[in-house]
């Protein structure tokens, strides 16, 4: 369970992390935003695998095979 608040909190910061920075890109120069979209899409691809490959550790260490 620990676990699963540990990634949520991951995928929340950055999330929020994002956002803040989209804002502040839209403020400042707004060709900033697509190149941005797309780095964003990236992490949160990123994340993703890296708790995929946490997860399928975890599963294999609960059942190995025979």
């Amino acid at each position: 369970m620990n676990e699963a608040l540990d990634w949520s909190g991951r995928y929340l910061a950055l999330a929020t992390t994002s956002v803040a920075v989209t804002v502040l890109a839209w403020t400042v120069e707004r060709g900033l935003v697509v190149p941005l979209a797309l780095a964003t899409a990236a992490a949160f691809a990123a994340l993703a695998l890296l708790h995929a490959r946490a997860s399928e550790g975890r599963l294999r260490k609960a059942n190995p095979d025979p």
